[in-house]
């Protein structure tokens, strides 16, 4: 009993995740707007959005530790 419900607070924790990058994708790369017919187009552009947000995950890490590795601080524009 109490590892069923270790195992099932596990995967709402697990599912919440998963939802919050669905809501990002969705808000920020225009994955709810999609509005292909096709089956194989409607799962392109979804294979798309998801590359593009998983790009954009790996280009941001990597700026962060280019910026920490050689200690550059940006200015903000004014």
């Amino acid at each position: 009993m109490l590892q069923e419900k270790k195992q099932r607070y596990q995967d709402d924790v697990d599912r919440i995740a998963v939802e919050g990058r669905f809501g990002v994708a969705k808000r920020k790369y225009g994955l709810g707007l999609i509005k292909s017919k096709l089956k194989e187009t409607s799962e392109t552009d979804i294979h798309i959005s998801i590359l593009v947000l998983n790009l954009d995950k790996i280009c941001a890490e990597e700026l962060a530790e280019i910026k920490n590795r050689y200690k550059i601080k940006l200015k903000k524009a004014s």
